[in-house]
């Protein structure tokens, strides 16, 4: 069953619009946590504990923002009554984890038996971006898909206001309830 779009053209765009800008700032945020931290927190002479602290203790706080921004995604994205924050939280979670760990495979891959240089040449660094961004999207996808699954099993109204009885939710997957499998 496909959902509609029922959205008028100004709210779509407003809110691709937040969503978009809200990317760049968690992008922004990113770039400084990855490189400028390390080079402030070096030109800070701060004790190698500190230092290992902080090189670890980023990623973390990456991972962090990436389920937020997951969770912000999943929430406000489709368009259908806003579910509550607790049905799109496992799908974050495990888009985020599955994705720390594609990302280490596929890094480990690069570096050991990829020869994208060589195949590629000076295009090699565009085609591994590009085939990471694409496995990426899979994994936000199936976070996606992971919230719709738990919501769709489920008879509790999971949008925000006063509960409504099953088909009055403005939300598919909410009005809706899974076939049972013998």
């Amino acid at each position: 069953m496909v959902s509609d779009e029922d959205r008028g053209f100004f709210k779509v765009n407003a809110t691709a619009l937040v969503l978009t800008l809200l990317l760049v700032l968690v992008l922004i945020i990113a770039i400084g946590l990855m490189i400028a931290l390390p080079i402030v927190a070096d030109g800070l002479g701060l004790p190698a504990f500190v230092q290992t602290l902080i090189f670890y203790g980023r990623w973390i706080f990456l991972a962090l923002i990436a389920f937020l921004g997951l969770s912000v995604l999943y929430r406000y994205g489709p368009s259908r009554d806003a579910p509550e924050w607790r049905w799109v939280t496992p799908g974050s979670a495990a888009a985020v984890v599955i994705w720390i760990l594609a990302s280490i495979v596929f890094a480990f891959y690069v570096r050991n038996f990829g020869s994208y240089n060589e195949t590629y040449g000076a295009l090699g660094g565009v085609i591994v971006l590009l085939t990471w961004l694409w496995v990426s999207s899979y994994i936000v996808l199936l976070g996606a898909e992971i919230d719709s699954e738990i919501e769709h099993q489920t008879h509790f109204d999971t949008t925000v206001g006063a509960s409504e009885p099953m088909g009055d939710r403005d939300a598919v997957k909410a009005d809706t309830i899974g076939e049972k499998k013998a």
